[in-house]
């Protein structure tokens, strides 16, 4: 089961619909052709698009589509409706089909039921045999495109980003002839799974115990954002489609996981950040996105969930037009354990100290009593596209190697209270300098208590261990793995300031850090050995290790395995002080079973 995991499409985006856009000396369509994301049809695939189509549509000689991975880009979504009206009310013979690539096909139809778009056609492709005819010039689905396909003959007529969703842009496609030429870019396969390198034993015996996970029915977990935790006899995760979190108790005399309860956000807070007029609200509300990005236990009695809620308000207005702004607000939300309870949310708030950086909270850590840990990256490449942005200046271009002599922190240190960073600490490692990828290849994890602070970039393949109070001065360095410097292809200084660059180092950075857990007597790891930044627990191979965290030294290793092939894992987790586990299902069961050594 392969998914993306968090990219920058979930922060701050305008969306341009008909009637926000803005007057641009290109036309929506040629916007739409000149992006940096491309379609095209491969060659002699007119029958494999034909029967694609019918096996929903049967009747129909021209249809639009959509592409998207659901609530991979929820803001996307937020433009089905829209579209799909504009074409019913411009173009009543044309039908619009959904097509959703994602590994699980009945989470994919409740996903898509739970939003409400109106649809009349969907193809639940779990197989992404869409791929068959379809070439994208990335390896993977980023955000949505929109599609105008001829069945009958089996043609692309044309394809892109759906950028403008209007009427300008309906009329400049249904006025076209000739459909775009047939090609296939070489980038469009999806990245191989990689080789896993293990250094802990791949071959020993491991023991099972095996727990029911009990949803009541009313949900279907399908993949996660992040890994998932468990402590204290409590079972947390962020299930992707589901968009919402999970607490479970362990009730020990009936061998499972009971759903305690939903950790979502409710009607008090989901639109602290929406500021418009009552009737320009109730028109606009079925757009609003409220995102789920992970969950994670702060200590023993809080959770915290990093979301992103709407913030939407009135741009520009004059006497012919509103223009309305739709960006993503980073906001933790936060339960206390013992008696559960709500907390005051965390909000991220703005101020100079964000300045020239991206904050990245999608996944949030605990720095001693009220401080949280997330990622971020300096605003450079690959954030931004334009080179003449950043390119021969030192402090922004990461294809220099004078860029990595000067402070390139990837963890910013946000105070609980106020919502403001404190600092930013850490520094990109030797590999970023040895392959130019600056902040390309960076996967924070981290983990701390009261008194101590674990962090690292895991693609970096290294921990280090701090004092809570000032985790800028490392006490000491754990390593992981070892990078295989042979492998490592060259920079390529034809290459350089081209986004396919980063695409030469992912057999390099195949495996990385995926979790880190903090004891009172260990600190326990995850390593996941898999394709970068593709999530595919069913695929991937998976190793745990501990540390001694008086000494540092390493006291165990061990591979991870499911127990039976035929289980789908959904993800692998740690368990605070205790054993590597991870949640599958198989033949309608979802389950978690922990792993140790067997004898």
């Amino acid at each position: 089961m392969r998914m993306k995991r968090l990219t920058t499409l979930f922060v701050g985006c305008l969306c341009a619909w008909g009637w926000l856009a803005a007057q641009t000396p290109k036309t929506d369509y040629e916007e739409m052709m000149d992006d940096v994301l491309q379609v095209r049809q491969k060659a002699g695939t007119e029958p494999l698009l034909r029967a694609y189509v019918q096996r929903v549509c049967p009747d129909a000689d021209t249809v639009y589509a959509l592409l998207f991975i659901p609530h991979d880009c929820p803001r996307c979504e937020s433009t089905i409706q829209p579209f799909m009206r504009l074409v019913r009310e411009m173009q009543p013979g044309r039908e619009v089909v959904l097509i959703a690539s994602y590994p699980d096909a009945e989470a994919t139809r409740r996903y898509v039921a739970r939003q409400g778009f109106g649809e009349r056609y969907l193809v639940a492709d779990s197989t992404e045999q869409w791929r068959q005819w379809l070439s994208l010039n990335t390896n993977d689905i980023y955000g949505m495109y929109v599609l105008a396909i001829d069945v009958k003959a089996g043609r692309l007529i044309t394809g892109g980003t759906n950028k403008h969703i209007t009427r300008e842009f309906l009329r400049q496609v249904a006025a076209l002839r000739e459909p775009l030429p047939f090609h296939t870019y070489p980038e469009s396969e999806p990245a191989p799974k990689a080789t896993a390198r293990l250094s802990g034993q791949a071959d020993g015996a491991l023991r099972y115990e095996d727990y029911d996970v009990q949803l009541g029915g009313a949900h279907v977990l399908s993949a996660f954002r992040g890994c998932p935790s468990a402590q204290d006899g409590r079972l947390v995760l962020c299930d992707n489609l589901e968009n919402a979190s999970f607490l479970f108790r362990l009730d020990e005399a009936a061998r499972a996981y009971r759903l305690e309860q939903v950790l979502e956000v409710d009607s008090a807070v989901r639109d602290t950040f929406v500021d418009l007029p009552s009737d320009v609200y109730a028109r606009n509300r079925s757009a609003f996105r409220y995102i789920d990005c992970s969950v994670n236990f702060f200590g023993r009695d809080e959770i915290v969930a990093p979301w992103s809620l709407p913030r939407v308000f009135v741009e520009h207005q004059d006497s012919l037009s509103r223009d309305l702004a739709f960006y993503n607000m980073p906001v933790g939300l936060r339960w206390g354990l013992d008696p559960f309870r709500s907390l005051p949310m965390l909000v991220h708030e703005d101020d100079a100290s964000l300045a020239g950086y991206m904050d990245q909270h999608f996944t949030m850590f605990p720095i001693g009593r009220d401080g949280v840990a997330m990622a971020c990256k300096r605003l450079t490449f690959p954030l931004t596209f334009t080179k003449e942005e950043y390119a021969g200046n030192p402090d922004m271009d990461p294809f220099m190697d004078e860029f990595y002599d000067r402070p390139r922190p990837y963890v910013a240190w946000m105070d609980k209270r106020t919502g403001h960073i404190v600092k930013r600490f850490g520094q990109l490692e030797e590999p970023m300098r040895r392959t130019r990828t600056g902040y390309g290849f960076l996967n924070l994890v981290a983990d701390g208590d009261e008194r101590t602070f674990v962090y690292g970039n895991g693609y970096a393949g290294l921990l280090y261990v701090t004092d809570a109070s000032a985790p800028e001065r490392i006490l000491r360095t754990l390593r992981m793995f070892d990078l295989d410097y042979a492998q490592m292809p060259e920079p390529d200084t034809t290459k350089f300031y081209d986004r396919a660059y980063m695409q030469r180092y992912n057999d390099f950075f195949s495996q990385y850090v995926a979790q880190v857990k903090l004891s009172d007597d260990f600190i326990d790891c995850l390593v996941c050995h898999g394709v970068p930044f593709v999530s595919s627990p069913d695929e991937d191979v998976y190793e745990y290790v501990r540390f001694d965290r008086a000494t540092g030294e390493e006291v165990e290793r061990l591979a991870l395995r499911p127990e039976d092939g035929a289980e789908t894992v959904l993800g692998y987790g740690l368990e605070r002080g205790g054993r590597p586990f991870y949640v599958g299902k198989r033949a309608g069961r979802t389950f978690v079973k922990f792993i140790e050594r067997g004898a």
